[in-house]
């Protein structure tokens, strides 16, 4: 589920833009990551829907383009903690 559109690392920060999840995919897939030890935080960026989805009222179902900005533990604080 889901689609890598771009991903790129600067500093401590994963920028991954995504697309083809729901509001429910996409807060399922920020628990998971957050689980990771490596991961010290996670962030949605941007979220947006289609004219027709937002139009239609169906903003929960609707596939969504979002970013995410995950926030990596530096190495010496992965090893350690």
């Amino acid at each position: 589920v889901g689609t890598v559109h771009s991903a790129a690392v600067i500093g401590n920060n994963l920028v991954v833009s995504m697309g083809g999840m729901n509001l429910t995919q996409i807060s399922d897939l920020i628990s998971s990551l957050a689980q990771d030890p490596i991961v010290q935080s996670v962030a949605v960026n941007v979220a947006s829907t289609t004219e027709e989805n937002a139009a239609a009222g169906n903003v929960w179902d609707a596939e969504l383009e979002f970013s995410l900005i995950l926030t990596l533990q530096a190495a010496e604080e992965e090893v350690l903690g």
